[in-house]
């Protein structure tokens, strides 16, 4: 059931990545901010690092530049490749890459947050809206909807949801080690930036 439930999403995903909806990045921030709710398409960011390696779609580096123009800063390290863009509210893009031109991860983000600034969450009681306040780049990705956020010492808070009166709600916060090593891949003066 839940292999047919990641099926439908992708597929949904696709005709709205196809172009039959909006892919700007902007958009999407804005309906997370008046409504509450922010779906992933397949290209956004700050999707969870488990639901991108299960996405059979790969991002290359033509579409990144295409998307949100060239970076500010390239990294070159041994065994992948990262680019930072500063966006225009502050916030900055990371796109690593797995080769020269595969996207491996993308996130962004203003700063990486701590444990605390998930305490006033209460599962059962907060709603995605409260989530936004603290991460306004949240994305919330499956049927059951999950979302994922960087914490400091390389670790992340992974949100559950349940939809409840067409609205996501907090089931359950989990804190982990970050699967996708966003801030041990990071050069220590990147690092340092968002810290």
């Amino acid at each position: 059931m839940r292999k047919g439930k990641i099926i439908i999403f992708i597929l949904v995903s696709l005709f709205a990545f196809s172009g039959c909806g909006s892919n700007k990045a902007d958009d999407r921030t804005t309906m997370a901010l008046n409504s509450g709710q922010l779906e992933a398409n397949l290209d956004s960011p700050n999707i969870p690092f488990e639901m991108r390696k299960s996405i059979s779609l790969v991002l290359r580096d033509g579409y990144i530049k295409k998307k949100y123009g060239n970076p500010d800063i390239t990294r070159t390290c041994k065994d992948y490749s990262y680019e930072i863009r500063n966006m225009e509210d502050g916030s900055k893009l990371f796109v690593f890459y797995s080769d020269k031109k595969n996207v491996r991860n993308i996130w962004r983000l203003k700063k990486l947050m701590k444990r605390k600034d998930f305490d006033q969450i209460k599962p059962g009681v907060s709603s995605s809206v409260d989530i936004i306040k603290i991460d306004p780049y949240t994305v919330i990705t499956g049927d059951e909807g999950i979302s994922e956020h960087k914490l400091i010492n390389n670790e992340v808070a992974v949100i559950k949801y349940l939809k409840k009166d067409n609205k996501w709600i907090v089931n359950d916060i989990n804190y982990e080690n970050d699967q996708s090593d966003f801030s041990a891949m990071l050069l220590p003066e990147d690092l340092e930036e968002i810290s």
